[in-house]
């Protein structure tokens, strides 16, 4: 029979080991975090576990949002096609709870709508699955900015999709190409692919579960602005 073997623990969120109760080759759990600690030769406690909550990054102050620009690249405008969906990567630098989704419609046209919403990654770096949150229908008849309340949280140093979908030409605020992540390239013709796009997809069924045919773009594509 297989013996069971037990190691030193805490079920509290935060807790450590300290340098006293551990010797060396001795390992200790955070049951709560997930988290390893054995002791150095130097004495000194490490956590072996390599998730971090967090990455270097900003935090928006209040009134300001989050974007998937990557650089200081100057925002621009772009008109939307009808029953199109953009898939834009966005990486996420810490544990972020998005409660609401933004975009800003530059110039209205009459009975118009959009929606957005984020995706999951597939692992290879393409939109997969159901969105994790949409947005209501907003109206594109009127500029200005259109957002909707929703309730996402998105992981530290994950790749997510901000989806952007259009009933009509409406233009709205877009992201530069050149803030952008390039994602693969073509050396041979050194066309750098910086997100998705699926056209036909009607704007009354909603934005679709993947994976579909996508295809992949190169050019600049509809802002999602993330509140947090």
């Amino acid at each position: 029979m297989a013996d069971t073997i037990l190691h030193k623990y805490s079920s509290t969120a935060g807790v450590e080991p300290a340098v006293g109760e551990l010797a060396q080759r001795e390992l200790a759990i955070n049951t709560a975090d997930g988290k390893l600690f054995t002791k150095k030769a130097d004495g000194t406690v490490i956590e072996l576990t390599e998730y971090k909550t967090s990455y270097p990054s900003a935090v928006a102050p209040s009134g300001y949002y989050l974007s998937a620009h990557l650089s200081n690249q100057t925002y621009t405008t772009i008109a939307g096609v009808a029953d199109r969906v953009n898939f834009c990567p966005y990486f996420t630098q810490r544990n972020e709870a998005v409660v609401a989704l933004r975009a800003q419609v530059t110039t209205a046209v009459a009975s118009a709508f959009i929606r957005m919403g984020v995706y999951a990654d597939d692992g290879n770096g393409s939109p997969t699955g159901s969105p994790l949150v949409t947005t209501i229908d907003l109206d594109a008849s009127t500029t200005g900015s259109k957002e909707d309340t929703v309730s996402v949280s998105l992981e530290a140093g994950n790749l997510y999709w901000l989806a952007f979908h259009s009933s009509s030409t409406a233009t709205v605020r877009a992201y530069s190409r050149l803030g952008l992540p390039e994602l693969f390239v073509d050396p041979a013709t050194t066309v750098g692919i910086c997100g998705w796009y699926r056209n036909g997809v009607t704007f009354a069924s909603g934005l679709p579960t993947l994976p579909t045919v996508i295809y992949p773009y190169n050019t600049t594509t509809p802002a999602v602005f993330l509140k947090l």
